[in-house]
């Protein structure tokens, strides 16, 4: 079997932990750009349900949104 090693990042803000958070998970669509997708038309919407074994969806201009597994 191969083992791919997890990918880690850091990065530092100016924002409280809570903040940070928030807009990582409920403003995603303001930092994910819009040509990353697994959808097929223009992207709409990411969103990343903000709890632990979180949901994480996109959505097209044209259809429902696909669901990912985070």
């Amino acid at each position: 079997m191969i083992r791919i090693a997890p990918v880690r990042k850091q990065l530092v803000v100016k924002a409280s932990q809570a903040r940070a958070f928030a807009v990582f998970t409920g403003e995603m669509s303001r930092w994910w750009p819009a040509t990353h997708s697994i959808l097929k038309s223009p992207l709409k919407e990411s969103i990343v349900e903000p709890r632990v074994a979180a949901v994480g969806t996109q959505s097209e201009r044209t259809a429902p949104r696909a669901k990912q597994g985070m």
